[in-house]
């Protein structure tokens, strides 16, 4: 095997776990931790519009999380 094609495998190599490394850090973070699965529960629904607020906010992160999964799997 000549050192051009070496070259070329390393680099298809590193590629591979840069791209594994990413995922990793992306999903294995505390970043997602703190979004609970059922968002209702985060804030008191009295009628306040800040516990709506954080609902919606609370969906729209939701959203993003599996845009992003979507994203990186396609």
């Amino acid at each position: 095997m000549g050192v051009q094609t070496a070259r070329i495998l390393q680099l298809g190599a590193y590629a591979v776990l840069g791209v594994l490394w990413l995922a990793g850090a992306a999903f294995g973070t505390s970043r997602w931790k703190g979004v609970p699965m059922n968002c209702p529960t985060v804030a008191d629904l009295d009628g306040d519009d800040d516990a709506e607020a954080v609902v919606r906010w609370c969906n729209d992160l939701k959203a993003l999380r599996v845009m992003v999964w979507v994203l990186w799997v396609g």
